[in-house]
């Protein structure tokens, strides 16, 4: 078998300081040496470098295969043409992989090996933490980062780069089970009290209270809620209104639709905030921002000084985005949490508390149709009861 040619390394150009790599004879300049853009760009032009190996394929290592799949996961897991959430939890449990085996061969790297992995993965730390609060790695996130690691060499097998029987191999390395193992247990997410979100909504900006609002009376995620725009929904005759999210948990299953049924109480909240460009999202972070500074201005004691008077123009890099995102709807929520003074709860959480009150009226079926949980291989008859049902809950409590 032909030799495979050594990976081309990240160095130092030191008449400009700047990182470099020179790939077929050819120098790629990375930007500033040692930084993470710098190491982003070099991990990117060796994962094209080693796309283009017809040799070896079956002798990279681990830290190749890594690159291998962080390149195919950035171009395949995607929406509007940016990498979704689903690349991030990729990059971690990769960098992970590289850390405890970078160097060993992939047609190596068997079930033993895989087992020794899941159970030095109890042992790190969360990277999510901060000095002493860092915690170890719970039960459910080893797994699922197991799964993670799955799934690439499933890729890879498919891409000949390993055996297909090495990835059959770690298919049968168990997770951990409950009760059977140090790792700890992720804390469920619980419901939250109505004293709590009713404290938080007093000192809520409008539009975030909104959102807060037809959260409890429609149970949508919060990536449903912060999408919402005019053109999305739909006055039917009978009374309700039609919401359909053109991005949603499950759109990816072939023939997938969500529909969320907008009662009374949910029109009464949104009606204020469909006046205005049918594609433009209906809750507005400028907005948000807008208001904040009018209250602050009217608490005011000091007089203002003639160069504070106008504030309209914010920094570029301050200024609000076009709408809001799930990160930034749960940061407005923690931030009127402090200001409150009042324990932190989430978006997901009133979820939560809507499945729970749903599920003691109409029953679990009323709590599954009402949160969007059907699964892709329901059949059609099943979906129009679904619909009907998710119909019938609004007009009472949505």
């Amino acid at each position: 078998m032909p030799r495979q040619q050594k990976r081309p390394a990240y160095t130092l150009h030191k008449p400009t300081g700047q990182a470099r790599v020179r790939i077929d004879g050819r120098d790629h300049y990375l930007g500033e040496h040692g930084s993470q853009e710098s190491r982003d760009r070099y991990d990117d032009l060796i994962a094209e470098w080693l796309a283009r190996q017809d040799v070896g394929r079956l002798t990279i290592t681990i830290d190749d295969l890594a690159l291998l799949y962080l390149d195919f996961a950035r171009g395949y897991y995607q929406r509007d043409g940016r990498p979704t959430r689903e690349v991030g939890n990729i990059q971690s449990a990769l960098r992970l992989l590289v850390a405890f085996a970078g160097t060993t061969r992939v047609r190596n790297f068997g079930p033993r090996q895989f087992a020794r992995f899941r159970d030095w993965l109890v042992q790190q730390k969360d990277a999510r933490g901060n000095g002493d609060s860092k915690r170890t790695l719970t039960r459910q996130y080893v797994n699922k980062l197991m799964r993670y690691i799955v799934r690439c060499f499933k890729w890879a097998s498919a891409e000949e780069y390993v055996p297909v029987t090495v990835w059959q191999g770690l298919k049968a390395v168990p997770g951990l089970k409950k009760g059977r193992t140090c790792a700890p247990e992720a804390p469920k997410i619980k419901p939250v009290d109505d004293e709590l979100v009713d404290a938080v909504l007093k000192v809520l900006a409008p539009p975030v209270a909104a959102m807060v609002e037809l959260q409890r009376v429609t149970g949508m995620r919060p990536g449903e809620i912060v999408q919402l725009r005019p053109c999305d929904v739909t006055r039917r005759t009978d009374g309700l209104w039609c919401y359909r999210p053109p991005r949603f948990k499950t759109d990816h299953n072939e023939g997938a639709e969500r529909i969320v049924f907008l009662g009374p109480r949910a029109q009464q909240v949104l009606s204020s905030f469909l006046d205005r460009a049918p594609e433009s999202p209906c809750f507005s972070p400028a907005e948000a921002v807008a208001w904040q500074r009018q209250q602050k201005r009217r608490l005011r004691k000091t007089r203002v000084q003639p160069s504070q008077q106008d504030r309209s123009q914010p920094s570029p890099m301050k200024a609000p985005g076009d709408q809001y995102t799930e990160d930034s709807y749960r940061r407005a929520i923690h931030y009127a949490c402090r200001n409150a003074n009042v324990a932190q709860w989430s978006p997901n959480q009133i979820r939560h508390t809507v499945a729970t009150v749903v599920r003691e009226k109409f029953g679990l079926e009323g709590s599954q149709v009402i949160l969007g949980h059907a699964r892709a291989d329901v059949t059609q008859i099943y979906a129009e009861k679904n619909l009907k049902e998710a119909a019938n809950i609004a007009r009472q409590i949505g």
